[in-house]
């Protein structure tokens, strides 16, 4: 839980000097910055079941189920029987399938990487769904005891898939940090001639002061 809180403390100081830097990006340029060279992961907000049916229209679930399987067709047949079960959740799991599905689609251009993992991760989860159905259907003491140790298993190799991705995010949200601290400590420095660069620029002094 403490984990948690410092990596929600560290996003939100992230997101905040992020738009209070905003301005001074405009202004000039900072001190020099890490390697950029590296495709950053677009993260677009998560969308639930009402912004997709906004989105897809009319045949919203008609465009989920295609893509689904045409790219995770060992799903199919879950959801067919959550819908009968539980409509709200079947519906949950639409919106949870579409958004794996988006992000997966550009993780793949941007990092390859974490592309594998998550891929990796939703096999997972699957194979630990169904050794768990298999567990409760089973009367075979035998049987049980294996599957739960191979569900076991499987869980494991999922927790630490999660962990890794996991891991990778703060150190990105670290160094993030590192470089808004340097962009803070370099504005700093040069007060007074941000200052006055932004003072000549408003008056209209800055063009004439140009070669």
């Amino acid at each position: 839980m403490k984990s948690l809180t410092r990596i929600a403390g560290m996003l939100f100081v992230v997101l905040a000097l992020l738009h209070a830097n905003l301005f001074a990006q405009q202004q000039r340029g900072g001190p020099p910055r890490g390697d950029k060279s590296k495709p950053q992961e677009r993260r677009p907000p998560t969308r639930d079941i009402e912004d997709l049916k906004r989105e897809l229209g009319e045949e919203w679930e008609k465009t989920i189920l295609e893509k689904v399987k045409a790219e995770e067709p060992e799903e199919i047949e879950p959801l067919r029987q959550e819908k009968l079960k539980n409509p709200a959740r079947y519906e949950e799991q639409l919106a949870k399938l579409w958004n794996d599905l988006g992000r997966l689609e550009r993780l793949k251009q941007e990092n390859p990487a974490r592309y594998n993992n998550l891929k990796k991760q939703l096999q997972l989860e699957r194979d630990c769904r169904k050794l768990a159905q298999q567990h409760r259907k089973s009367n075979d003491a035998t049987q049980r005891a294996q599957m739960r140790a191979d569900l076991k298993s499987c869980l494991t190799e999922l927790f630490t898939l999660r962990e890794a991705e996991r891991a990778e995010k703060v150190a990105e949200l670290e160094q993030e940090l590192a470089e808004l601290r340097e962009m803070l400590a370099f504005r700093a420095k040069n007060k007074d001639t941000i200052i006055e660069k932004r003072l000549k620029e408003m008056i209209g002094e800055g063009e004439k002061l140009e070669w």
